[in-house]
């Protein structure tokens, strides 16, 4: 019979608060708390509950797979507390119980060669363009962009390890990627331009390449861009140059012998021992 507001902030601040997903699990239980109010209780929480939430968050044209990601967040807590109790969470069973006309999953937007020139050939802040050039040049989840940092490259091999030392591998996994010319090119010219600001001359330390602190702010910037008038892309993300690239490379794989194997190692699908 324990507050839902105890389960959701011990599992909050014992295990999601140290991962990329922790605004996500918070703004989930902000959500539960919204529908079901501060004092409710763990012991109410039954399919009626659940059903519940399923129509109140689908009233607010929440597609079907962000109420089953919210619903697997309140599994995991209930989980981690050691609490019997089941949560339905899988999309497929919530559309065919509750919500058979649920809002689909928003499509991919992967812009043409004519659309991203005309996003490019704005005056892009310097953090943003940035973080286009990192992401087009190893096709990343867009907080490795962020996460980027001089130890993780190996100029002698000329391959950047995108997982930062101190983060350990997840289902989120992060590869080792070649580094191309134009992208070392880059990188080399940053850290010549921040060296030569020290008096030391070296590297600050945690410095990273792109100056971004979350993804917030990069899609921020890039919705300040997307809809200027000469741009017009209403649907640009920061996961759409992640998309993008994998369109380039799933193109080049006849003209260019690129193999589902080079594509799946490149975006991480694939861990490297499976070879």
């Amino acid at each position: 019979d324990l507050p839902l507001t105890v389960v959701l902030e011990n599992y909050f601040t014992e295990r999601t608060d140290h991962l990329p997903s922790k605004k996500t699990a918070r703004n989930a239980g902000k959500l539960f708390l919204e529908c079901w109010g501060k004092l409710a209780r763990v012991s109410a929480i039954d399919e009626a509950k659940q059903k519940e939430f399923a129509l109140w968050s689908d009233k607010r044209s929440h597609s079907l797979a962000y109420i089953a990601r919210n619903l697997g967040v309140l599994a995991a807590a209930l989980s981690h507390a050691k609490l019997d109790v089941e949560i339905i969470y899988n999309a497929n069973t919530i559309s065919d119980k509750w919500l058979p006309n649920a809002k689909p999953s928003c499509k991919r937007f992967v812009p043409t060669d004519d659309e991203l020139a005309r996003f490019l050939n704005c005056e892009l802040p310097e953090n943003l363009w940035r973080w286009v050039l990192i992401q087009m040049t190893t096709a990343g989840r867009p907080q490795t962009a962020l996460d980027l940092a001089p130890e993780m490259r190996n100029r002698q091999t000329g391959v950047v390890d995108l997982n930062p030392p101190h983060r350990r591998q997840n289902k989120k996994y992060r590869a080792t990627v070649r580094e191309p010319k134009v992208l070392r090119g880059w990188l080399d010219r940053w850290e010549r331009e921040v060296r030569a600001q020290q008096s030391d001359n070296c590297l600050p330390e945690d410095w990273h390449y792109c100056g971004y602190t979350s993804i917030e702010g990069v899609q921020t910037a890039i919705d300040r861009i997307r809809v200027l008038p000469q741009v017009n892309l209403p649907k640009l993300t920061a996961y759409s140059f992640r998309h993008l690239v994998t369109t380039v490379l799933r193109r080049s794989k006849r003209s260019h012998g690129v193999t589902e194997d080079d594509i799946s190692l490149q975006l991480g699908h694939k861990r490297p021992q499976a070879r």
